[in-house]
């Protein structure tokens, strides 16, 4: 068939790869007005928190139940602030540019397997994304999910130019890109055994060693600012967030598992701490 042949898929390229991201944005625009201005799950409610009273000159404070302020990795909600102070205070504002990461998340998808494999398989997979439920709906809430995931293709698709270049400056944008995921997602701390394997396959020892130095320098001075912050505001030190305690508990806990949040009961001693308890101490009792 004509449609599908390898020579028609490479002549017409451009034309297929941008009916696919059209597609992508219809869809994605439809549950973005469906959902309109509605907050469903707990993350949405706590960046829209977080993003409103960066606005009102409170700082990375979410005012959600329970109140959080070293809970939550920061981009997500100083990039809603932003979009936010340019364009309203409107969830549906956020849900519109979450559609635009997903555009740009399904052309790395298309850049990164044209590289890898080929244009077909390329256009397969960026049209996999484009229709698949799952990515449609999960770009349509504030969670940080979509921004994580723009910004760790990003950092593979420089990787994988730096590798190819073998510049320097392509490895120190890596760094950066990989710091800001961090920022979005301390769980892309966990990304770079992989980064220097891959390094250490494609090059030399030593050049691997100093190239792969060179990105943690460079994603440290990323996240350094933030970690000052919280040094400088709450006298510790520690890796972006706070939040291992709650997840912790929350995926152990009888009382504190997600499924049974609703048949929690409400005089239980433990509730009762969480609910009273200053975030430090909330933080003790959940690794407790």
């Amino acid at each position: 068939m004509k449609w599908v042949s390898k020579e028609f898929v490479e002549k017409n390229e451009r034309r297929l790869l941008l009916a696919i991201m059209g597609l992508a944005l219809l869809l994605r625009l439809l549950f973005s007005f469906h959902f309109g201005n509605e907050l469903i799950w707990y993350d949405e409610h706590n960046y829209h928190s977080i993003a409103e009273s960066i606005l009102r000159g409170d700082g990375f404070y979410s005012t959600y139940d329970p109140p959080w302020t070293t809970h939550w990795p920061p981009l997500q909600g100083y990039v809603l602030a932003g979009i936010y102070a340019i364009f309203g205070s409107e969830p549906r504002v956020g849900r519109i540019f979450q559609d635009v990461y997903g555009l740009i998340i399904l052309l790395l998808i298309f850049l990164i397997g044209k590289k890898l494999f080929s244009v077909r398989i390329a256009l397969i997979g960026a049209l996999v994304f484009a229709v698949h439920p799952v990515f449609i709906y999960v770009s349509n809430t504030l969670y940080s999910e979509t921004l994580f995931t723009t910004l760790l293709l990003t950092t593979f698709y420089s990787l994988m130019r730096a590798i190819e270049l073998k510049r320097w400056p392509y490895f120190a944008v890596s760094g950066v890109l990989l710091g800001l995921a961090m920022l979005a997602r301390p769980v892309a701390i966990f990304v770079l055994p992989a980064i220097f394997l891959w390094l250490l396959v494609k090059n030399r020892f030593l050049y691997t060693v100093t190239m792969f130095a060179l990105i943690l320098i460079m994603a440290s001075v990323t996240i350094s600012p933030w970690i000052y912050y919280n040094y400088a505001k709450y006298g510790k030190v520690f890796f972006i967030t706070q939040e291992g305690a709650h997840s912790l508990a929350a995926a152990n806990h009888p009382l504190l598992k997600k499924k049974a949040a609703e048949k929690q009961p409400q005089d239980h001693e433990l509730v009762q701490k969480l609910r009273t308890a200053e975030e430090d101490e909330r933080n003790k009792l959940y690794y407790k």
